[in-house]
């Protein structure tokens, strides 16, 4: 009788092991996948919204495109040289980290996500309620800019110069933590540059046009 105690115990016992195994391998590799991608398009949504708001407002509204850029020309109007102004380019980005660093980072601490999202099945994914899931920090934002250039017509090449703003946030789900990685770009300057652009100055450009401003 006893060892028909015992073995019932033991099975028992096995039938709790192997449901927590099963719980945490299903979360580990089911669940908290799709929280992870539902919560990192909601922080990337919120994040957009407020940078969109904060940096145009107090940053972008008022930036020109002869602000960042300098195209030098000639007596014949042939284009000689073509640089970034750096120290304006420098100014814009620096106000720009420091504004999302002081008002928008201290808000991110945590977001709301259906409570569907931890059936770990995608098409329940937006059903139930809100669930929080916490921030457990933000890294320090930083900023780089690059250049785009695109031939319009003949003689013609149109010029795009964005920032683009990087952080990276640390997501706690269960039995994990998850970097997702923000990363935003904004339109500093666009201009038609009338004549010929030489190549010497497109091939220079583009292959430093990843212009790091701000150390992370």
């Amino acid at each position: 009788m006893k060892t028909k105690q015992k073995k019932g115990k033991l099975t028992a016992w096995i039938s709790i092991i192997l449901l927590l195994v099963f719980a945490v391998a299903h979360t580990t590799l089911v669940i908290n996948p799709l929280i992870v991608r539902v919560s990192s398009a909601k922080i990337n949504a919120d994040v957009q919204h407020g940078i969109n708001d904060m940096l145009y407002e107090s940053v972008l509204h008022d930036l020109s495109y002869k602000d960042i850029f300098v195209i030098e020309r000639d007596q014949s109007n042939k284009i000689t040289a073509m640089h970034y102004d750096t120290v304006s380019v420098g100014r814009t980005a620096y106000k720009a980290v420091q504004i999302l660093q002081k008002q928008l980072a201290p808000n991110l601490q945590e977001i709301s996500i259906p409570l569907g999202v931890f059936t770990g099945i995608a098409a329940l994914s937006s059903v139930g309620q809100n669930v929080s899931i916490k921030i457990e920090s933000v890294d320090a934002f930083t900023a780089s800019v690059y250049s785009q250039f695109r031939s319009m017509a003949i003689n013609q090449t149109l010029h795009n110069i964005y920032l683009v703003i990087k952080a990276t946030v640390q997501l706690v789900v269960p039995f994990h933590k998850e970097a997702i990685l923000l990363s935003h770009e904004f339109l500093l300057g666009e201009s038609v540059i009338v004549g010929d652009v030489p190549q010497t100055f497109l091939m220079d450009l583009d292959q430093d046009k990843m212009l790091d401003l701000i150390p992370g």
